[in-house]
């Protein structure tokens, strides 16, 4: 699952049709951004509790506001990013995932957690996993919204959000062996967006990180079908010798933009997650 803020909930969306209805039970769980969110949450719940896993995330989106995930700093606001670390204080997102991930029922599901992140003092893009010892931490710096939210202080560094390099879920889910991938991009297909009248440096910011993020996971998707096409028709190596395998795909994303990535308001929540639903009726597919 890929970044993209409050355009998490279009995943959400996605997630009813695949574990609400399909029951697909996922044995790998990758993200970066919300993507870590979403997936460290899921991860939380082992075999035979797939509709459980739906159910609870969804509870969790309905009860989100912007007011749960950030805020403004007090008496200077957005200024205050002049000698804060991020434009907002995202204390209570810290909060939320401190409370609401438990990473025992993580560590007990049996199954394989992927997030992302990046140190922002020696540029590392670094995969954590599910028996990392400080999983909220990684989750949280993983969703760090580059210079919007706080980064997380980690080993002795800052970190923040692994969709600022290119190395996306799709990758760390084949390291793991994974032969089907389910993707969910976050970014529309026509990537146009309404540019506001007087549009401000913090708009400048978002969009940004948004288009950064967003093709770097669209491109990677498809170089993993490009390699699948190879394989299906390059014949001149027996099967056994090759490095690579074969991987079946499947891709849901808007077709045109459903969001702002700093809009968490329950109105915007919801469409986001009634789109992400009629879409995953008609994902796309690559082997």
């Amino acid at each position: 699952m890929s970044g993209g803020g409050a355009k998490g909930a279009y995943q959400v969306g996605v997630l009813r049709k695949w574990l609400g209805e399909e029951k697909k039970e996922y044995d790998i769980l990758c993200g970066v951004s919300v993507g870590a969110l979403n997936a460290s949450f899921l991860a939380m719940y082992g075999p035979g509790f797939t509709g459980q896993s739906y159910t609870d995330l969804k509870a969790l989106w309905d009860g989100l506001t912007t007011a749960s995930i950030y805020r403004k700093w007090p008496f200077w606001g957005e200024a205050a990013a002049l000698w804060k670390p991020s434009v907002y204080d995202s204390t209570p997102l810290q909060t939320l995932v401190r409370t609401r991930l438990d990473v025992a029922k993580v560590g007990a599901s049996g199954k394989k957690l992927r997030v992302g992140a990046v140190d922002l003092e020696s540029g590392e893009y670094r995969v954590f996993g599910e028996d990392y010892r400080h999983l909220q931490e990684a989750v949280l710096a993983s969703s760090s919204f580059p210079a919007m939210l706080l980064p997380i202080w980690l080993e002795g560094s800052r970190w923040t959000d692994g969709g600022v390099r290119t190395v996306t879920p799709i990758k760390a889910a084949i390291d793991l062996g994974a032969t089907e991938i389910d993707v969910v991009l976050c970014a529309a297909k026509d990537q146009s967006s309404n540019l506001p009248a007087k549009p401000n440096a913090l708009w400048v910011a978002e969009r940004s990180v948004d288009l950064m993020g967003d093709q770097i996971i669209a491109d990677d998707f498809q170089v993993a079908c490009e390699v699948n096409e190879v394989l299906k028709h390059d014949m001149t190596l027996p099967w056994w010798s090759s490095p690579r395998r074969l991987v079946a795909m499947r891709l849901v994303r808007p077709e045109h933009g459903v969001g702002e990535s700093l809009d968490f308001s329950p109105d915007k929540i919801r469409a986001m997650m009634e789109k992400g639903y009629e879409d995953a009726q008609n994902p796309t597919t690559g082997l």
